[in-house]
């Protein structure tokens, strides 16, 4: 094992130094991993991810004038087996109804590729689709306890990295470029260990939302410290990433749980005595929010407010006009699917056939680039998802009940996030939803098929 990832690493480096040996060397390495048992390498290379996916989001090749992150060598060579032998039995009972879904959207999606106005632009953002979303499904799945525990702990460990490196800019007074690719660029916040602080920000909110499920289901007091230290980091780099979605994000996981756990408390006389305290604590907590929510952030919140009031502050005035730069986006978004509502004005082509770089979320996206031909099919993809959750919300212990609720909480997370940023194409947070996706499914419903025992 110590010799595979040593050779994963080296291979990783010579990317840089010698880009096409690099990518032999990486293809060959993940080819030679995803051949081995399950229990044998799997583990390693998930953990590999957890720790250094979030440290190196953008480090990659270009090839065909798309980049290649590095991490996507890994997924493909852990998705090896499914492509070599993909008629085999073990494969086949293996895809259960969500994986079945996917193939279904991903297939749908590919179709509207092909009949594009600009094939070449549509199967390259296919490829991102299939890729960011369909691989790292298809390679997730449950580990030990114990494995999922050095999981948590490597999560941790990367959050607290990138905090750190957050803090670190902050504190030199970092300053996003006025310019990108030649066009105006206002951003606010630092990035940390990513090239845009929405990235920082959405990644630490379903930090700490694992945080907190691995800290509701820790025994042991030092793992418990070091969970801390990465829920702690989370919140720091929520706050330095200065982004409404992050925190957005991060309200929404911890307000779907607090339900989950307050319907649980209803049946419980015993628990049901803490029900009024949350009455004056929720409103308490959320007051305080407000206070302590930094100024930029706080601005772009009253914004919507002042913006329905016609308020004339002027202090909200930059963040009335991103407001409005936004609104009109999805008015356009809208008006481009009312013209071909069927399938859309093309996928990818939005940036390339309007005046906007992008929707400003994947739900307007989706519906002026693909029509409902593309829209329906990924809703019924997340129907199934939502049904799984529901099953094992019903079946879970009540030790294993926080696991459910913070999927729950993660999944209305992403689905919220969906509106303004495109969550679904973020590979960071994709890999983190299904991997707990698939560690849920196992701590409540036992192993599945090719998952060791």
């Amino acid at each position: 094992m110590i010799h595979l990832l040593t050779a994963l690493i080296l291979s990783l480096l010579i990317v840089f130094i010698h880009p096409a040996l690099g990518l032999m060397l990486s293809a060959s390495a993940m080819i030679f991993a995803a051949t081995l048992p399950r229990n044998s390498g799997r583990q390693t290379l998930f953990l590999f991810l957890a720790f250094f996916m979030p440290l190196f989001p953008e480090a990659g090749v270009e090839i065909l004038g798309r980049r290649l992150n590095w991490f996507d060598w890994v997924l493909l060579g852990l998705a090896l087996r499914l492509i070599v032998r993909p008629l085999s039995l073990e494969t086949l009972i293996r895809l259960d109804a969500i994986q079945k879904g996917a193939i279904l959207y991903l297939g749908i999606l590919f179709l509207l590729a092909l009949q594009s106005g600009r094939p070449a632009i549509s199967i390259g953002e296919w490829i991102s689709h299939a890729v960011n979303l369909g691989l790292t499904l298809f390679i997730a799945e449950g580990f030990s306890k114990k494995a999922d525990q050095r999981m948590g702990a490597a999560l941790a460990s990367a959050t607290i990295v990138a905090a750190l490196v957050g803090l670190w800019q902050k504190i030199n007074g970092y300053v996003f470029a006025a310019t990108k690719d030649g066009e105006s660029t206002i951003r606010v916040g630092v990035p940390g260990t990513f090239e845009d602080s929405l990235l920082l920000g959405m990644f630490a909110a379903a930090s700490g939302l694992l945080m907190l499920r691995r800290l509701r289901l820790e025994p042991h007091p030092a793992h418990r410290v070091l969970l801390c230290c990465g829920l702690g980091a989370s919140v720091l780099a929520l706050r330095l990433s200065l982004t409404r979605t992050g925190m957005f994000m991060f309200a929404i996981g911890i307000a779907v749980m607090g339900l989950l756990m307050l319907s649980r408390w209803l049946s419980d006389r015993r628990k049901a005595i803490v029900i009024p305290a949350l009455l004056v604590a929720i409103p308490l907590f959320s007051t305080l929010s407000l206070s302590f929510m930094p100024e930029e952030v706080k601005n772009r919140v009253l914004s919507v407010i002042a913006l329905l009031s016609r308020d004339p502050d002027p202090v909200l005035s930059y963040s009335i006009r991103s407001t409005l730069g936004r609104l009109e986006n999805y008015r356009h978004a809208v008006r481009t699917f009312s013209e071909n509502p069927a399938t859309g004005m093309g996928l990818g082509l939005y940036k390339h056939l309007t005046r906007f770089e992008d929707t400003d979320g994947f739900w307007p996206g989706m519906l002026a680039e693909t029509g409902l031909a593309g829209l329906i099919p990924f809703f019924f993809f997340l129907y199934l998802i939502l049904k799984k959750i529901f099953v094992l919300l019903k079946k879970a212990s009540p030790r294993m009940r926080p696991s459910a609720e913070v999927l729950a909480g993660f999944f209305f997370a992403m689905l919220a996030g969906a509106l303004v940023e495109p969550t679904y194409k973020i590979q960071c947070l994709s890999f983190l939803f299904f991997y707990l996706l698939r560690q849920t499914q196992r701590d409540i419903e036992g192993p599945r098929i090719g998952e060791e025992p």
